[in-house]
């Protein structure tokens, strides 16, 4: 499994507030991203304004050409250090003794602080600084001697003697992650979220002391550092962990919210509409597609899995995918329509009224497909109709698209008063159920709003289906007014094609299809939610 990469987290005014179960808001010193990537400037995005000034930003780095700022294959934009005293890259936080320095520390319970960091080393064990400082802004030493700075052996606690919160010497070329917590007298650290030194102090230094990355023009440490993390209060060892586990957003803006982070989605699927942390992705959404003109606007492809594609005249291939034929009384697997009477099934081709040419269709496979229908004749007059349209076998708990395409009759049909094409249509799976109402012979009028009335168009139903697998779409006319043709006889709906493909990732809101939600992959495992199997071990998320 990949090193786990994201949480969600906000800031306002200075504060750092968790989207977890223990949000509780951390005041914050400064928070550096490290991922600038240009310029002798790296911002802080606290809200404090406490940019860093990075010296010897072009020539004292590990990047090309020299460059502090580097690109890494795990990181992606960092801030880097080659180590070399004097010509060496290294920042200062601020302008000390101006701004920028820490507050006054005590060994009083109050006085506390939290230094959360990303780094990689590229040097052995020394007292090199990788953060803080071994000496005044000025230069020199503070009288008396005093210092806090972490370095790849210890982290020293210096006031006239070194209280030293001694750990494991940190390994070279590996990304680790480190947080001292200072909470009164004790010192915690922790090294990739787990607790790994403590120490006791009994004194603190008596003067602000400023911070630096990398070194102070001496003691120049080499490696790499991102994101950058300074809290005047102690995390917890759970606030800890979610650090650990989640770094790299550094905005949790959700323009279409969806419960999660766009800057996330844009990461991973490119838009802010595949991925969702939402329980249903689609919320059982009734909408209008076209114009289709051509094969391309059928939107039909042999990359989607389709459970249904039927035509209900002649079998008819669009774009490499068959449309099947519905036959009088011989229906597909499947696939069943109830008319609630009796059964008159007919299929045939009905041009008539419909003009290709006015609906700009440029596609010979479409206007075939268009052509024809399937529908029932029942006697009864003007007693209006109703038909269920069934599809079965579908997986329960995957979601689905359900398009049925669509064209007038007699789109320029001036008979006042006309309502036989007048339909309300209502789909309904898994004990969820909506409906829509639409004239399907204009459909230029709201809500299906094609250029035209005679233009092909679909209505689309994406839901999730239930446990019996099935959707049901229940088509129900009014009685004919006034005394049209059909005095003698009633027609039912027309089906002309019809189509029910899953949506990637099945589950609603799990984009990949690995059983977890976009949301679990986002919060829990920080896994890549377009990858089932996001390390690539033949195993899934």
């Amino acid at each position: 499994m990949k090193k786990p990469l994201f949480f969600s987290i906000t800031i306002m005014v200075g504060f750092l507030l968790w989207t977890t179960p223990s949000a509780k808001s951390q005041e914050m010193f400064g928070w550096w991203p490290l991922n600038d990537g240009a310029g002798e400037t790296a911002n802080d995005i606290s809200g404090n304004d406490l940019a860093a000034t990075i010296n010897n930003v072009d020539f004292g780095g590990l990047g090309d050409g020299d460059s502090a700022w580097a690109e890494d294959p795990e990181f992606g934009t960092v801030l880097s250090f080659n180590g070399v005293d004097n010509s060496g890259a290294y920042a200062v936080v601020g302008n000390p003794p101006d701004s920028g320095t820490l507050p006054i520390f005590t060994t009083e319970a109050d006085s506390e602080f939290t230094w959360s960091f990303w780094a990689k080393s590229e040097q052995g064990a020394n007292n090199a600084i990788i953060l803080g400082n071994r000496r005044s802004s000025g230069g020199g030493d503070f009288s008396p001697r005093q210092f806090i700075k972490f370095t790849t052996r210890m982290f020293e606690w210096d006031t006239n003697n070194v209280q030293g919160l001694d750990y494991d010497d940190i390994p070279q070329g590996v990304w680790i992650h480190h947080v001292v917590v200072k909470s009164g007298t004790e010192l915690i650290y922790y090294r990739d979220g787990i607790e790994s030194g403590t120490r006791t102090i009994v004194a603190a230094p008596q003067d602000p002391q400023p911070i630096y990355f990398g070194g102070q023009v001496n003691e120049c440490w080499a490696g790499y550092m991102s994101d950058v993390r300074l809290y005047n209060s102690a995390l917890s060892e759970t606030e800890v962990q979610v650090v650990y586990e989640n770094r790299g957003i550094f905005s949790t803006e959700d323009d279409d919210d969806d419960g999660l982070p766009d800057v996330w989605e844009e990461k991973y699927a490119g838009n802010l509409t595949d991925l969702s942390g939402e329980a249903s992705a689609f919320n059982d959404e009734i909408s209008f597609g076209g114009p289709i003109t051509d094969e391309a606007s059928m939107e039909v492809s042999p990359d989607i899995n389709y459970t249904h594609t039927l035509s209900g005249h002649s079998a008819v291939t669009i774009n490499g995918v068959v449309f099947n034929s519905i036959k009088p009384n011989q229906y597909p697997d499947n696939f069943d329509v109830d008319y609630g009477g009796p059964n008159r099934d007919n299929s045939d081709s009905i041009r008539a009224f419909w003009n290709p040419t006015k609906a700009a269709v440029t596609s010979q496979n479409i206007i075939q497909l268009m052509d024809t229908q399937f529908y029932n004749i029942t006697s009864g007059g003007q007693s209006g109709s109703t038909e269920d349209i069934i599809l079965t076998g579908l997986t329960a708990g995957q979601t689905y698209e359900f398009r049925l395409y669509l064209r007038g009759l007699d789109p320029d049909s001036t008979l006042d008063g006309e309502t036989y094409s007048i339909n309300t249509t209502k789909f309904s799976s898994g004990g969820v159920s909506k409906s829509v109402t639409f004239d399907c012979n204009q459909a230029n009028k709201a809500p299906v709003n094609m250029p035209n009335a005679h233009s092909v168009y679909y209505v689309s139903y994406k839901y999730q289906a239930g446990d019996d697998g099935k959707l049901i779409l229940n088509i129900t006319i009014p009685p004919y007014e006034p005394d049209f043709w059909v005095k003698q006889r009633n027609v039912t709906p027309s089906i002309f094609a019809l189509s029910n493909q899953e949506i990637e990732g099945g589950a609603s809101g799990d984009f990949d299809g690995d059983g977890l939600t976009d949301l679990d992959e986002y919060e829990e495992t920080k896994t890549d939610p377009t990858k089932a199997d996001t390390d690539g071990d033949g195993l899934g998320d």
